[in-house]
C-alpha cells in the first residue's frame, strides 16, 4: 500500500474514533443536561411561587396592621364608653363597670 493511502486510512480511522468518542460522551452527558434543564424549569417555578408569596405577604401584613389599628381604636372607644358609664351609673352598678374597665386596661397593657 502506498504511504498516502495509509495516511488517508489513518486519518479516517482517527476521525471515526473521535466521532464515536464524541457520541459516547454525548450519550453519557445527556442525562445530566436533561436533569439540568428540569432543574432550571423547577427553579423558575419556585421563583415565580416565591414572588407570588412575597406579594401576598405584603398584602397580609397591610391587613394585619389595619386590623391592629382597628382593634386599638375599638378598645379605646370601649374604654371611653366605660368611663362615661361609670360616671353615670348607680353606685352598685359602677363596681361591675370598674371591673370591666380594669380588665380592658390590663388587656391593652399586655398587648
Amino acid at each position: 500500500m502506498s504511504e498516502a493511502l495509509q495516511w488517508l486510512l489513518g486519518v479516517c480511522a482517527g476521525l471515526i474514533t473521535l466521532v464515536t468518542a464524541g457520541e459516547k460522551a454525548r450519550s453519557l452527558f445527556s442525562p445530566v443536561t436533561k436533569a439540568a434543564k428540569r432543574l432550571d424549569v423547577r427553579l423558575d417555578e419556585h421563583e415565580a411561587r416565591i414572588t407570588r408569596l412575597e406579594r401576598h405577604e405584603d398584602s397580609d401584613l397591610r391587613r394585619i396592621v389595619e386590623a391592629e389599628e382597628t382593634s386599638r381604636l375599638l378598645c379605646n372607644g370601649i374604654f371611653c364608653l366605660l368611663e362615661a358609664a361609670e360616671k353615670t351609673a348607680a353606685p352598685g352598678d359602677a363596681e361591675g363597670i370598674r371591673a370591666a374597665k380594669k380588665e380592658l386596661r390590663d388587656y391593652i397593657i399586655r398587648r
